[in-house]
């Protein structure tokens, strides 16, 4: 479930902020759930929690594993400034920039 930061009012200026957790579909508040002063919904940056180490990225993100679930992979070569295929099969081995 999302969770949303609103921010109570006093007057027109900005007082307190608080987070709720909300489903999706739900409207969004328009009164402190508590004391009932008037609230506006915040935007801000999306935080996505995960469970997973470098070690774990790392072999997630291996040249292996990219090929074994049909992802091609070019890095870029310092040299000719042109990208070598290091995972996969599909497409050309080399593309010249």
């Amino acid at each position: 479930m999302p969770l949303y930061m609103y921010e109570v009012l006093i007057g027109c200026e900005p007082y307190e902020r608080f987070e709720v957790e909300q489903n999706l579909g739900d409207p969004l508040l328009r009164k402190h759930p508590i004391t009932g002063e008037p609230v506006r919904k915040l935007v801000s940056a999306a935080s996505i929690s995960l469970k997973h180490s470098d070690q774990r990225e790392k072999s997630v993100l291996s040249d292996q594993n990219l090929a074994k679930h049909g992802f091609t992979k070019y890095e870029k070569a310092d040299a000719d400034h042109s990208y070598h295929r290091t995972a996969g099969n599909d497409g050309p081995p080399m593309i010249e920039s």
